[in-house]
């Protein structure tokens, strides 16, 4: 396995890398974290011969069997697809359960919706450019509905793929404090329902997903006892 990191320029983590076996590239300034995905998934393909690259982020990693469970699903999907997990599993369960969804409007309505432990195909990359770099917080959110929207989808519902580290410096809380992060989320879900042709219920399916993304950030906030982000988010109105 050959293994790409791309660091988006912040300090501190040349010495953590500089000993594991990967290709290292490193911006000379922080370009941020979409950007850095892209050089990361345009490296990845550059340097190696074969069609599909893993996504990891720097603050999860691979669960036990999870690689063999990835290339297992790349090798079924026969061809340019997304192959992404629930986010859940049985750590008890050897056994590779997936399933598979079509390209279309459904598909691009309710796509997976994690990037880290993701697996993309080299097809797919170069002729979607990748992650929408104008959207600086939340691109995978507009990114995976627009490939679902021309390519199938095949989702690992077991064994796990990540295991996350849930932590108060997490780079998501810190994007839910910037005062542009809620329009640009808005645009971003309005996008979608350009992606799956829902423009007939637009309005209610856009106010029913910002409504669940207000719920899903209060509910993180006031887990981690982050009270004043939860009062900022309490505070949001849809």
């Amino acid at each position: 396995v050959d293994a790409v990191a791309a660091s988006a320029g912040g300090n501190g983590e040349r010495g953590v890398l500089a000993d594991l076996p990967l290709h290292l590239h490193r911006h000379p300034t922080n370009r941020g974290m979409v950007p850095t995905w892209n050089v990361c998934l345009r490296l990845a393909f550059a340097l190696n011969r074969g069609d599909w690259v893993c996504l990891l982020h720097d603050d999860d990693e691979l669960a036990p069997g999870a690689l063999a469970a990835i290339r297992g699903v790349c090798a079924a999907a026969d061809g340019p697809a997304l192959v992404a997990h629930t986010g859940g599993g049985d750590p008890a369960d050897p056994v590779l359960r997936f399933s598979r969804r079509e390209a279309g409007p459904e598909s691009a309505l309710a796509p997976p919706i994690i990037a880290s432990g993701m697996a993309l195909h080299r097809q797919m990359f170069v002729e979607s450019g990748g992650f929408d770099e104008r959207f600086r917080y939340s691109a995978d959110l507009e990114t995976f509905p627009r490939l679902c929207a021309r390519w199938p989808a095949l989702v690992i519902e077991n064994p796990p793929v990540v295991r996350y580290r849930l932590h108060g410096g997490n780079y998501q809380l810190h994007t839910w404090q910037q005062p542009d992060f809620w329009p640009q989320l808005a645009q971003i879900e309005r996008g979608v329902a350009q992606y799956a042709g829902a423009e007939t219920a637009a309005r209610q399916w856009y106010l029913a997903r910002m409504s669940a993304h207000r719920a899903h950030m209060l509910r993180t906030a006031l887990h981690l006892r982050r009270w004043r982000l939860a009062i900022r988010i309490w505070r949001i109105k849809v």
